[in-house]
């Protein structure tokens, strides 16, 4: 398989009051293309704070994060914000869709900041919107969409660009259980049909069982890297 992101002696630490607050711990991990992971763990474990770092949402205090091999810390600020929208795709647990778009404008905004054509952009988003069972939705904006249409959105728009990677932050946490299953059901198809390696910080039992690799951080570690046998 081939590396597509390494994160080596991964440090990150905030200043409280003058104390040094240590969150990750020389954590250092490897990501193959097409792999599916969960990063599960109590909360504070550092779980989130990793996933920010893997996505270049925040830098880490020491170490260093490789993607495709080339580190993050060379890229300017504009260059990781190409490097964002381009080369990852996104789902957190609260949407974060623009309340002012429609649907299929929120799928759309992503390709339309890379430059894709508009007419592209729109044929794009809609087969994607189709694929996730929304194309009754396309016109709808989020206020009257549910909690479990927001995220098909949320997902319809990370692939826009055909990302790599995927991250996702508790993407099921404020989802239903037959609403969670279907969103789980959706995440390994993308991985399935386009390859697309998933990485998922999860307090759910069911989603983190569905990967074939779980990362357990403790204190700001990995205290287990368990892998189901091929």
């Amino acid at each position: 398989m081939t590396l597509l992101l390494h994160a080596d002696c991964i440090e990150k630490y905030f200043l409280l009051e003058g104390q040094k607050v240590e969150v990750l711990k020389g954590l250092s991990l490897k990501i193959e293309a097409g792999e599916r992971v969960a990063i599960v763990g109590s909360s504070g474990a550092g779980k989130s704070t990793l996933l920010h770092l893997l996505g270049a949402l925040d830098l880490p205090s020491a170490g260093e994060i490789y993607f495709e091999g080339q580190p993050l810390s060379n890229k300017t600020h504009d260059e990781l914000a190409r490097f964002r929208n381009q080369r990852l795709g996104f789902i957190f647990q609260f949407h974060h869709l623009l309340k002012e778009l429609t649907a299929l404008e929120n799928v759309m905004m992503p390709a339309l900041i890379a430059r894709e054509t508009h007419q592209e952009a729109k044929k794009r988003a809609t087969e994607l919107l189709e694929r996730v069972g929304l194309d009754h939705r396309l016109s709808h904006r989020p206020s009257e969409l549910s909690g479990g249409e927001q995220q098909r959105v949320s997902l319809a728009r990370a692939l826009i660009n055909r990302p790599p990677l995927l991250l996702a932050d508790e993407p099921t946490g404020n989802l239903d259980g037959v609403t969670s299953s279907e969103i789980h059901a959706l995440l390994n198809d993308v991985n399935r049909e386009h390859g697309t390696a998933l990485v998922i910080v999860t307090h759910s039992e069911q989603l983190a069982q569905s990967m074939p690799r779980r990362l357990h951080i403790v204190d700001g570690k990995i205290d287990q890297d368990e892998r189901d046998v091929q």
